[in-house]
């Protein structure tokens, strides 16, 4: 990795790289032909990034095992909630949206989303549950009937 001020970072696969946006390191897992895009692996979430929001590692002093662990949120950009609708898709389709979704969200700093799913048979909500527990989100629970917008047509997931 070689960087000057005047030239961005230069970053390869398997480099360490600390994200900016994020406050926190990354994995390279690929870079883009042009050299302008990477997808940075971090916590087990694999996301595109501007080569140009990456820097070489920082030192981070080890910090003391405690009994609760901190979590670090990006900085708040915009607005409020982000909703996407996925009335009508299939599965397949659904996951390759929500991911994306999910990635432009988090590098927003949203702290929660909606995920409309509708009611119909059930699968897309299944699927998108199973999907979201196998990306490690803990926290996603269904909208409440009458209190929420959608009731239990919407997964509202916190990031």
């Amino acid at each position: 990795m070689n960087q000057t001020p005047e030239q961005p970072l230069a970053v390869a696969p398997g480099d360490r790289v600390w994200i900016e946006l994020l406050k926190d390191h990354g994995i390279v897992r690929s870079v883009s032909r042009d050299g302008k895009r990477a997808v940075v692996e971090t916590d087990k979430i694999a996301f595109n990034s501007p080569v140009a929001g990456l820097e070489r590692p920082r030192r981070v002093r080890p910090k003391e095992p405690s009994g609760s662990v901190a979590v670090r949120r990006p900085v708040k950009r915009g607005g409020g909630t982000r909703e996407i609708d996925m009335h009508g898709l299939r599965v397949e389709e659904m996951i390759i949206r929500l991911d994306r979704f999910l990635n432009d969200a988090l590098l927003a700093g949203c702290e929660e989303v909606r995920v409309v799913h509708g009611h119909g048979t059930g699968a897309l909500r299944n699927a998108l549950h199973k999907h979201l527990r196998g990306m490690g989100v803990r926290h996603f629970r269904l909208g409440e009937t009458g209190q929420t917008p959608g009731g239990d047509g919407v997964t509202i997931v916190s990031l």
